[in-house]
């Protein structure tokens, strides 16, 4: 549900680049390119098999594998007109996750779209959850948003958790 509630923020949107952090086996790069087929496509994972997955069933698109901050520093300034991340922030440490904001802004020309997990600022106690085989970290992004921003609060997670889309300008 939450691909069809991303791309219907893409659609007005009309990217023609999209880089997608954390992009798995490119499930929501393959709706991309079903929206726009001349989209310009690209994305990162940690998991050389989602990786090699993406790789084979999105041809044309640039797929790279490493984590989300190493590959966002090796990319061009403003090189994709839209940044998205979907879930991927949670796996970012709070000592990266400023860094990690500043390289999607870096890379991105128009837009930054995250759908993440979010606490606010009096639920912030480290932040921390333990998921199978990984940590998670639930981060307080309203100090990082500004007022040409918007925030969609879509819903609860079982965790009590707020799931928020924010789309943020940058250009």
């Amino acid at each position: 549900w939450y691909r069809q509630f991303i791309m219907a923020i893409l659609q007005p949107l009309e990217p023609a680049s999209v880089f997608d952090i954390g992009c798995g086996a490119g499930t929501t790069l393959r709706m991309v390119r079903d929206l726009w087929p001349t989209c310009d496509i690209a994305g990162c994972d940690i998991a050389p098999q989602a990786v090699s997955f993406a790789q084979d069933h999105l041809p044309g698109a640039r797929i790279l594998r490493g984590s989300a901050l190493d590959v966002l520093r090796m990319l061009p300034a403003r090189s994709y007109e839209i940044c998205l991340s979907v879930y991927m922030l949670a796996y970012i440490s709070p000592d990266e996750f400023p860094a990690a904001l500043a390289e999607l802004r870096r890379v991105a020309s128009r837009y930054v779209v995250m759908a993440e997990p979010m606490i606010f600022g009096d639920q912030v106690h480290g932040g921390i959850i333990q998921t199978t085989g990984h940590l998670q970290w639930r981060h307080d992004y309203l100090p990082h948003v500004n007022e040409r921003d918007e925030i969609y609060p879509v819903g609860y997670t079982d965790a009590g958790n707020l799931d928020t889309d924010i789309v943020e300008r940058v250009a």
